[in-house]
């Protein structure tokens, strides 16, 4: 196995389009929090930065760590072979090559190379990029509660009597919009759904169940939704991984990184 690998980072390059999900602007009503500069300038070397890389058969692993060295921010991937498993095969063989390509769309084609067996995505978290299966990114702790004013979703509300009655009408339709487009089926909307079949949990997998002598029945649980949305007072209170919050309204606008000379690297072999 062998990786060919040079990466390039020079501010001479034309500024790129936003990149899916980061078309969002700054809130300019208040001072940016640390928090939020740190997403910007991470965000502006995803960007920025064009990679050139020929990954040949590198297991999943090697490949992101070697990304991670080359664009000196903080990377963590959630694999498979961790104390809460559901994540990327480590050893998954990634076989792709880019020339002087965004970093950000390097990072996107090496995750669907890895979306062998579950859809894989990347999130902003508290000082580092996270990356991994979706059901690995959706875990509680990685769940934000956000608040979306109508108005800054929907470009046209009326202004007449009966706003308020119209306004709840536009916010029921953006509902269904987000619920319908954005990761569908995996909302609580608060809206009566299907029945779904039920399943048994891993544990009432294992046990035998006993008739006739009083013991515990298996215990069946329906699938949990990993997002919710509510309207309340015109606006959408919206709980969910960060990476569903992304589609909703993107990122803040990213940073440019300042790097004044070329400069090269190479991966391990």
């Amino acid at each position: 196995m062998r990786v060919l690998a040079a990466v390039i980072a020079s501010m001479m390059v034309a500024a790129p389009s936003p990149a899916r999900g980061q078309g969002a602007t700054v809130d300019r009503t208040r001072p940016p929090s640390r928090e939020e500069m740190i997403l910007r300038r991470q965000l502006g070397v995803l960007t920025y930065v064009p990679i050139t890389i020929e990954f040949e058969a590198t297991p999943a692993r090697a490949a992101f760590e070697w990304l991670q060295v080359a664009l000196g921010i903080p990377l963590v991937g959630r694999y498979a072979d961790d104390p809460t498993g559901h994540g990327i095969d480590p050893d998954l063989p990634i076989t792709l090559s880019v020339t002087e390509r965004p970093a950000l769309e390097l990072l996107e084609l090496m995750l669907e190379a890895c979306s062998t067996s579950e859809p894989c995505t990347w999130q902003m978290r508290k000082g580092f990029v996270e990356f991994g299966t979706k059901r690995r990114l959706s875990a509680p702790a990685a769940r934000r509660t956000r608040l979306y004013y109508i108005a800054d979703l929907i470009i046209d509300i009326p202004d007449n009597t009966v706003v308020r009655t119209r306004r709840e009408v536009l916010a029921l339709d953006l509902v269904r919009d987000i619920v319908e487009n954005i990761e569908p089926g995996d909302w609580d909307w608060g809206q009566q759904e299907e029945p779904v079949e039920p399943r048994l949990t891993r544990a009432d997998e294992t046990r035998t169940p006993v008739t006739g002598t009083g013991a515990e029945a298996p215990r069946y649980v329906a699938p949990r939704k990993i997002a919710i949305i509510r309207y309340w007072r015109d606006s959408l209170i919206i709980h969910a991984p960060d990476y569903i919050h992304r589609q909703i309204n993107g990122y803040p606008r990213p940073i440019p990184p300042h790097v004044p000379t070329r400069t090269r690297g190479a991966a391990a072999r």
